[in-house]
């Protein structure tokens, strides 16, 4: 637990050392129970008390009710804390992006420097060949020039607003320990190669999109999971920031657990059931299913089941192949062998129809809504043999929460009239997902040409979620428009300095929206080229791939090639 003076450990021992999950050290009871706060000292509380007096007096003759704010430590004296008690490098996880930039910046007000003019130097000539070839505008948009003073004092933020190259750098020069603390968003703990000293953990709750919500147990250990440096530090240590509000108890049960559960959010999806259904018989779709990891949290019967189920008809295979070589009698006793083996099966089957069937059951849904698009055709109605179209073909190559819709509009031709630019901008319509519910309204780009377009693929979303819901499958969000404008902007030339004042977004969004665009664009080229090759008589997916194409060129320029290939 962190005040502005000292760390305190959660657990201690029966003898007074540190002991995780032992008992709560009292001194910390001590402290939540007399209420204090981040003051340090007397003084400190006296001075904070006085403020806040004179703040609520100044609310209430306002005719304001008075609210009660939560005293926090600054971010400039977690990092005076880290550096006075030999605990950096370290990674203080702050569940915003504006937070960790704000971190540094309070860092640089306050005077915070954890490194020697020798680090500078070679901080500077590190960061400063990543940004050699920017033009002036670039670097002043991109916010360089505190970027480096932040760098060079040894602290940085890194989330995934940033520009990758610049998180690049930041975790390269905190893997050399030039860089010493890092404020960071929890996307850091997934995947990336910083291991700290320490792990700071500024709140035990944080924003989902609609409300905050606390920590999990698994949550808190993937965070922490950061500190300690194999083969430099013998332990490694996970702080809390002390707030007057925390709860020991429950922190105690998050740094307590060893047991985390963990969910599948594999399902069904479109492409998936083509995919699948190109290569093997629905039946044996299924069965393959039921062997997922997903359906064994449904029902682990069921899978052991399945299993049962899989090794018996390879059972059958070998008694059909038996009975086909045998003759007389052996012929006879091979075939009843296999007879029993096909009921016993038959039996199976519909123990395990009966049981959850969840994951198996939304297959089905979904090759139903398939062969109503005509996807998917039913080839033979007495073994309900089924193949795949040649529209079906196209809907393989196309990945992603909407390769159904984006199906849907090459097969209708719903982008016609678009030039490449406005391709590319539709394109960025299907791939974002806004990350707030309250955007407003998007400003369409292109004109008439791309409002009619936008509208056509905004009806398929209707009529393809009007069959979710009728069938009982998961329905999509809606496409968003959001950055639309930007795209367009971008994809005719406009400078980048131009394009992320415009659009509010930065420069790492722009890069990771921007990249999925241009996936998109790849994918649509080469399903209308396949298409073509397969036989699929429509003459204009072949100017569709080279629209494509053209938009995927005029889109992947600048930070974006830079990104791409770096």
């Amino acid at each position: 637990m962190l005040t502005s003076t000292q760390l305190a450990p959660l657990f201690v021992g029966r003898d007074g050392e540190i002991a995780p999950g032992g008992k709560i050290n009292p001194e910390l009871r001590a402290l939540a129970g007399r209420g204090r706060g981040s003051e340090s000292g007397e003084r400190g509380g006296r001075r904070h008390r006085y403020a806040e007096e004179s703040r609520r007096g100044r609310e209430r003759s306002r005719g304001r009710a008075p609210v009660r704010r939560s005293r926090r430590i600054s971010r400039a004296d977690i990092a005076r804390t880290l550096e006075e008690t030999r605990m950096l490098p370290a990674i203080v996880f702050i569940f915003s992006r504006n937070g960790c930039d704000q971190a540094v910046r309070q860092c640089l007000y306050e005077g915070v420097r954890l490194t020697t003019r020798d680090e500078r130097d070679e901080i500077r000539r590190i960061a400063q060949a990543e940004t050699r070839g920017m033009s002036d505008e670039e670097r002043r948009v991109l916010g360089v020039r505190e970027w480096l003073a932040g760098l060079e004092r040894g602290v940085a933020a890194h989330h995934a607003g940033l520009l990758p190259a610049f998180k690049a750098v930041v975790e390269e020069l905190f893997r050399r320990r030039l860089v010493k603390l890092v404020f960071a968003t929890e996307t850091l703990a997934l995947g990336i190669n910083m291991p700290a000293r320490a792990v700071v953990i500024e709140r035990l709750d944080k924003f989902n999109g609609e409300q905050r919500v606390p920590l999990t147990s698994g949550e808190y250990t993937q965070l922490t999971g950061r500190a300690g440096r194999r083969g430099i530090d013998i332990e490694g240590h996970s702080v809390v920031v002390w707030n007057e509000g925390i709860d020991l108890d429950a922190l105690a049960h998050l740094a307590g657990a060893r047991s985390f559960p963990v969910r599948s959010s594999f399902r069904p999806t479109a492409n998936m059931a083509v995919n699948l259904l190109q290569r093997m018989d629905r039946r044996l779709a299924r069965d393959t299913l039921e062997l997922s990891f997903a359906q064994f949290q449904a029902d682990r019967a069921v899978v052991d089941q399945a299993r049962e189920l899989r090794a018996e008809q390879e059972s059958l295979a070998g008694y059909d192949a038996a009975a086909a070589r045998a003759q007389g009698s052996d012929r006879k006793r091979w075939e009843d062998r296999a007879r029993k083996l096909r009921r016993r099966i038959a039996r199976g089957r519909r123990q395990i129809a009966s049981r959850t069937g969840t994951i198996a059951r939304t297959f089905d849904r979904v090759v139903e809504a398939l062969i109503e698009l005509d996807y998917l055709r039913v080839a033979d109605r007495t073994d309900d043999t089924l193949e795949v179209t040649a529209w079906g073909e196209l809907l393989r190559r196309i990945y992603g929460e909407r390769d159904l819709l984006v199906a849907e509009c090459l097969r209708h031709d719903l982008f016609r009239g678009l030039d490449a630019r406005s391709l590319a901008a539709m394109c960025c319509v299907l791939t974002y997902e806004p990350r707030r519910d309250d955007e407003g309204e998007p400003r369409l780009p292109g004109g008439a040409a791309f409002a009619a377009a936008h509208d056509r693929v905004l009806d398929a979303w209707l009529r393809l979620d009007d069959l979710a819901d009728r069938l009982r499958l998961s329905r999509s969000e809606m496409p968003h428009a959001g950055l639309a404008a930007m795209m367009h902007a971008w994809a005719g030339g406009a400078p980048i300095e131009r394009v992320l004042e415009t659009s509010g977004v930065g420069a790492g969004d722009f890069v990771r929206w921007t990249k999925q665009t241009i996936d998109l664009l790849d994918q649509i080229a080469q399903a209308c080229e396949a298409a073509l090759r397969d036989g699929l008589e429509e003459d204009r997916l072949g100017a569709l791939a080279k629209l494509a194409r053209e938009a995927k060129r005029g889109v992947r320029r600048g930070i974006i090639e830079s990104a791409s290939t770096s």
